[in-house]
């Protein structure tokens, strides 16, 4: 069966301002914060189609990028010729990652309902991760979006939707005092958050996003970690 996220494995690998707000406004907050880490093994959970992968394997010992879509996977591989950088689409309960220390998680865990995101913290808490990085869209800024009607985010019965390139997908929205909660009980404390919008050089190239920014903070960037 066809993954959704299959369908924009292209999409994102594209040099447009859905790739291009990761690229330049969240991963230097990022990048800053990997690049203090010594012997820095990551895995890149929901790593896409390995852009962000390819940005870290200079400086990181290993990189291992996992993903549920094999299109995206086959993408990251074909942009990906390091030695110190592999891919997969197995779920990350099925591997070792015994000699792992830190885990990227951006864009992703605001599109897995409670008890999977719980699970997957329960699940990292027993393990060898000891730092937790996460990019979100920030949930008052998709609130504020909706209500007036500027972006591509929508609310239905069911909750909160995104429309990426004309696929519909439920998103679980949280707040960062929420996910704050929820990595504090299990023994993850913030390190740093930052509250990210959109630059004016970006949205002089983007126009399109000019009336979606509405002067808000469109992004938060976590950093989690545990001794």
């Amino acid at each position: 069966m066809r993954n959704l996220w299959d369908n924009l494995a292209g999409y994102f690998s594209g040099s447009n301002a859905s790739s291009s707000d990761n690229i330049e406004i969240i991963e230097p907050v990022l990048i800053e914060e990997l690049k203090k880490i010594d012997n820095l093994n990551l895995i890149d959970f929901g790593c896409g189609s390995g852009n962000f992968c390819k940005r870290v394997s200079p400086f990181a010992r290993r990189v291992l990028g996992i993903d549920s879509s094999k299109e995206m996977i086959k993408t990251a591989k074909e942009k990906n010729k390091s030695g110190n950088t592999e891919f997969t689409n197995k779920p990350i309960y099925d591997l070792d990652i015994s000699s792992f220390n830190v885990l990227n998680a951006e864009f992703v865990t605001e599109f897995m309902p409670d008890e999977e995101l719980s699970y997957l913290l329960d699940y990292l808490a027993k393990s060898s991760i000891r730092k937790i990085l996460m990019a979100n869209d920030r949930y008052e800024f998709i609130k504020e979006t909706i209500k007036r009607k500027v972006a591509n985010y929508g609310i239905d019965d069911g909750g909160y939707t995104i429309n990426l390139n004309g696929n519909i997908i439920r998103i679980y929205p949280r707040s960062s005092g929420l996910l704050k909660s929820m990595f504090q009980r299990r023994g993850f404390e913030l390190e740093r958050l930052e509250e990210l919008g959109f630059p004016e050089e970006f949205l002089k190239r983007f126009p399109e996003m000019r009336e979606r920014s509405i002067g808000m903070d469109a992004y938060s960037v976590f950093v989690f970690g545990r001794k």
